[in-house]
């Protein structure tokens, strides 16, 4: 349930604040529950809210920290995730530990990928937040 209630209170504060239009949500809430997604994806796709808006939003109001993909990724944090759930979930495993696994992700509220990533790592998940385009290119570069 309380994924629920964040991505409602999520969407809430972006029609309150005046970043999405109520239009443009319900068009989003219409060509998701047709197409399949995230409200989040959907607002993108219909180009009601852009990629680099959308991490602008996940950095100020939320404050996960914005990956730069500048950085080195190693191939043993790569083999941590497997390519089928960076794809499903638009993310890359970035830094890790025994403890920890550090992720760039689209959408850093995803409660069901950092459950499917905990899973399959056994590590704790720190979000970060990125472009999902730039996250795509790096997976299909990386893996």
């Amino acid at each position: 349930m309380l994924p629920h209630k964040s991505k409602t209170r999520f969407i809430d504060l972006l029609v309150k604040e005046g970043i999405v239009s109520k239009d443009n949500f319900n068009e989003a809430m219409e060509f998701q529950w047709e197409q399949g997604g995230t409200i989040e994806e959907s607002l993108v796709q219909i180009g009601g809210l852009g990629e680099a808006e959308l991490v602008k939003i996940f950095v100020r109001i939320f404050g996960f920290p914005l990956f730069n993909f500048d950085e080195t990724i190693g191939i043993r944090t790569l083999n941590l995730v497997s390519r089928d759930v960076a794809r499903r979930y638009h993310l890359l495993p970035v830094k890790s530990n025994m403890k920890y696994l550090i992720v760039a992700m689209a959408n850093p509220l995803n409660k069901e990928a950092i459950s499917a990533i905990e899973q399959e790592t056994e590590l704790k998940i720190i979000p970060m937040v990125a472009i999902k385009s730039e996250i795509d290119k790096n997976i299909t570069m990386l893996y």
